[in-house]
């Protein structure tokens, strides 16, 4: 069954409040992550306003007792292909589907198979999530999943696509410097190639 799409979002909103999900402001949401850098570990901060209901979701964030959370509380999460996962993943209310930005934070360094494997592990757990909400309540709305890749990296020609702004080793996963990100919205995040999973 074809469900509204603002009623979706609510319900899949509360589906996570428990567990991953970060407070957030009316109109912009604050991303904060350590990256590893030569020199040690540091703090990257990206703060993205939005035009319309939006909640992020920090997939790697330590619960009380020190662990990460399970992607699925019924699978064991250690060392499983499903353990890998993105930082971020945000989900915005859009006027016929549900937008999905998954976001990598990384440094100068940019190790591409590695976010190769975080950004498609994200798909799946977004393909699943979509898949046990209809199975469980009958609802149904399309995402249209895109995929980021933010790092301090000014040379990044080497990893790109010959547009400069696509990975070669995965020609979805668009890649911004920080710098690039600061001020922009949610929806001026320049992306041509979503993945629609329906």
């Amino acid at each position: 069954m074809t469900t509204d799409v603002g009623t979706y979002f609510d319900c899949l909103e509360s589906y996570f409040a428990e567990y991953y999900k970060l407070a957030r402001g009316v109109d912009e949401v604050k991303l904060k992550e350590r990256v590893d850098t030569r020199t040690g570990q540091v703090t990257r901060t990206v703060d993205l306003k939005f035009g319309s209901p939006t909640f992020a979701l920090k997939l790697d964030k330590k619960n009380g007792k020190g662990n990460v959370e399970p992607l699925f509380h019924f699978f064991n999460d250690t060392s499983q292909p499903w353990s890998k996962r993105c930082d971020f993943v945000l989900f915005q209310k859009e006027k016929r589907c549900i937008g999905v930005y998954a976001l990598e934070f990384k440094s100068e360094n940019i190790p591409a198979d590695t976010v190769k494997a975080q950004l498609e592990r994200t798909e799946s757990w977004c393909r699943c999530i979509h898949s046990i909400v209809q199975h469980y309540t009958g609802d149904k709305v399309p995402f249209q999943f895109r995929k980021f890749l933010l790092t301090d990296k000014t040379e990044a020609d080497a990893y790109l696509q010959a547009d400069g702004k696509y990975l070669r080793v995965d020609p979805k996963i668009r890649h911004f410097n920080y710098a690039d990100v600061r001020g922009q919205t949610l929806e001026e995040l320049d992306h041509e190639r979503n993945i629609k999973i329906s």
